[in-house]
C-alpha cells in the first residue's frame, strides 16, 4: 500500500512540473512569410450590358489580370448609375444580376491562395437584402449585415478563410453591386539562385609573417563570405603565377603549416551542397589542398599529385550546407583564388533584379593597345559583373595567326588593363573575349601593334680575327641587335610595297 503511494505521489508531481513548464518550451508551428495581393474589379471600366444580351452561365472576365469572372444570367445588365460613395469613390456603372446567386449564375467568381479580405462598394435592391459570398459548394463562408433601405449604400468587408474559389453576389435577391476589392493573403514561395562568390589573393593587403597571432581572421570577398583565419606563420606576399585559364596571380596566401579549425583555413558556411575551386601552387610533393567540416574532419581533398611549386586549379565537392575549412594537409601550399558555387534561397525584395539579357551587353572594344618599353598595354572597353560577362579574355596572337597568350580578369570593372610582353619583334594582333556561361561569345575586332624588342647595349663575349682584317664577334644582345634590324628592314620594304600599290592603283 505505501509502495503504492509511493507511485502515485510521484506521478502526481511529474504533473506539477508539466504543468508549470514554461510555454515557450512547446514546440511552435513557424507561420510563413506572406504578402498581399490586391485585385479590383470596377464595374465604371465595363462594357455596357443590356439585360436578355446575355444568356445564363455567360462569364464576362474582369479586374486586375482577369482575377474576377462575372457569372451572368439573362436578366444581368451593366447599366448606368450615379453614387457617391463615403471614401470618395464615384460609381457610374453598377452589376445588377436582377436576382438572388447561385454557383452557375448571377455571382462574380474569383479564387483566392489563402486567407482573403473582400471590400463590396453596394446599393440595396431592397430592404432585408444583403451581400454573400458562397463557397464551391454554395454555403454562404460570409454575408453582410447592413440593414439597408431600398437604394441606402455601403462599403462592406467580408472575409473568406482559406484558400479557394468563392461566388460573391447577393441574397435573397439582386442589390447594385459597383465594386469589389479582394486582398488575398499569399504565401511568399521561395525561390532559388546559384551564386558563385570569390576570394582573390590579389586583392588583399600584404600581411608579413608574424604581424598575426594564431586565430587572428581577416575578413574577404563580397559581403565578407570568406573568413581567413591566420596564425603567426601567415603571410599575404608576392608571387607571380600564370593560371591554365588566364588568371595572373600576383599574390598568394601562405599560411606556413597546415589546415584546423581554429588557424591557417579559410573559412565560410553555404546554404546548400556547394563546389569549389582553388587555384594554388604546391607547397612540396606530397601535399594537398582540403575541406574540413566544423568537426575538424576532411570532406574533400584533392589528389593533384603535384610537384613542388607546380599550379593547378582543383575543384572540389561540398556534400550538404554547412561551414567549412579550406586549406594545406599536411603542410602548407599557396593559394592564389578560391571560388565558392552554391544556391541560396531568395524571398521578396532582397532578390536581384534579373541580370541583363546576354544580347544587350556591347560586344568588348580595345580602346588602346600601345608598346611601352618591353611590354604592350592592351586596354578594352568589357562589361564584366552581375549585368555583363562572366569574364574578359584578352589574347595575343603572333603575325601567322599562332596564339601567343592570354591573359584572364574576372574583376567586376567595366573596363580593362594587361600587359604583355612578346619575346621578339615582330606583328602581334590582340583582341578581346567577353563569356557567359550557357552563352556565345563575344569577340572584340583585331588590333595590330607592330613591336620592336627593346635592346640594351651589346655584350660581346668573344672576337676571333678572321684574317683580311675581318673580325667574328659572339654575344647575345648582339644576335637580338641582328634579329630585330632585320624584322625592321622587312617591315619598312612590305611598308613600301603598299604604298608603292597605292600608288598605282
Amino acid at each position: 500500500m505505501k509502495k503504492g503511494k509511493r507511485i502515485l505521489a510521484a506521478f502526481l508531481a511529474v504533473l506539477m512540473v508539466v504543468a508549470i513548464m514554461p510555454t515557450s518550451w512547446a514546440t511552435k508551428k513557424v507561420k510563413a512569410a506572406t504578402e498581399t495581393k490586391v485585385y479590383t474589379l470596377n464595374a465604371n471600366d465595363l462594357e455596357a450590358v443590356a439585360q436578355g444580351t446575355k444568356a445564363d452561365g455567360d462569364v464576362v472576365k474582369a479586374g486586375t489580370d482577369n482575377f474576377f469572372s462575372i457569372i451572368c444570367s439573362a436578366k444581368t445588365k451593366f447599366d448606368a448609375s450615379n453614387k457617391s460613395f463615403s471614401d470618395g469613390f464615384e460609381g457610374t456603372q453598377r452589376i445588377n444580376f436582377g436576382e438572388g446567386t447561385t454557383t452557375a449564375k448571377n455571382a462574380i467568381r474569383f479564387t483566392t491562395e489563402g486567407t482573403a479580405t473582400v471590400t463590396v462598394w453596394w446599393a440595396c435592391g431592397d430592404a432585408g437584402r444583403e451581400v454573400t459570398i458562397l463557397d464551391k459548394d454554395g454555403k454562404a463562408v460570409a454575408t453582410t449585415s447592413e440593414g439597408l433601405a431600398k437604394n441606402a449604400m455601403a462599403i462592406s468587408t467580408l472575409t473568406v478563410p482559406e484558400a479557394g474559389t468563392y461566388y460573391l453576389g447577393n441574397t435573397p435577391k439582386s442589390n447594385y453591386i459597383f465594386k469589389v476589392q479582394v486582398s488575398d493573403e499569399v504565401e511568399i514561395k521561395p525561390t532559388y539562385k546559384e551564386v558563385t562568390t570569390v576570394l582573390n589573393a590579389n586583392d588583399l593587403e600584404s600581411v608579413a609573417q608574424g604581424t598575426k597571432a594564431d586565430g587572428d581572421v581577416v575578413k574577404a570577398g563580397e559581403d565578407d563570405f570568406f573568413s581567413i583565419i591566420c596564425s603567426a606563420k601567415t603571410k599575404f606576399d608576392a608571387s607571380n603565377k600564370s593560371f591554365s585559364d588566364g588568371f595572373e596571380g600576383t599574390q598568394r596566401i601562405n599560411f606556413g603549416e597546415g589546415t584546423t579549425t581554429a588557424k591557417n583555413a579559410i573559412r565560410f558556411t553555404v546554404e546548400s551542397a556547394a563546389t569549389v575551386q582553388v587555384w594554388w601552387a604546391c607547397g612540396d610533393a606530397g601535399r594537398e589542398v582540403t575541406i574540413l567540416d566544423k568537426d575538424g574532419k576532411a570532406v574533400a581533398t584533392t589528389s593533384e599529385g603535384l610537384a613542388k611549386n607546380a599550379m593547378a586549379i582543383s575543384t572540389l565537392t561540398i556534400p550538404e550546407a554547412g561551414t567549412y575549412y579550406l586549406g594545406n594537409t599536411p603542410k602548407s601550399n599557396y593559394i592564389f583564388k578560391v571560388a565558392v558555387t552554391h544556391t541560396v534561397e531568395v524571398t521578396g525584395g532582397d532578390d536581384k533584379p534579373e541580370r541583363t539579357a546576354w544580347a544587350d551587353v556591347a560586344t568588348p572594344v580595345i580602346t588602346s593597345a600601345v608598346q611601352d618599353g618591353a611590354n604592350v598595354n592592351v586596354t578594352a572597353d568589357a562589361s564584366v559583373g552581375y549585368n555583363g560577362a562572366d569574364k574578359v579574355v584578352i589574347v595575343m596572337s603572333d603575325a601567322a595567326g599562332n596564339e601567343v597568350k592570354r591573359l584572364m580578369s574576372d574583376n567586376e570593372a567595366e573596363n580593362v588593363t594587361k600587359s604583355f610582353t612578346p619575346s621578339e619583334s615582330g606583328t602581334y594582333t590582340f583582341k578581346a573575349i567577353i563569356s557567359r556561361d550557357g552563352e556565345e561569345d563575344k569577340v572584340s575586332e583585331v588590333v595590330n601593334v607592330d613591336y620592336a624588342l627593346p635592346l640594351s647595349a651589346p655584350s660581346i663575349s668573344s672576337a676571333t680575327s678572321m684574317g683580311n682584317g675581318t673580325v667574328s664577334l659572339y654575344g647575345s644582345q648582339l644576335r637580338k641587335l641582328l634579329h630585330t634590324m632585320y624584322m625592321l628592314m622587312e617591315q619598312r620594304l612590305a611598308l613600301q610595297q603598299r604604298q608603292a600599290m597605292t600608288l598605282q592603283d
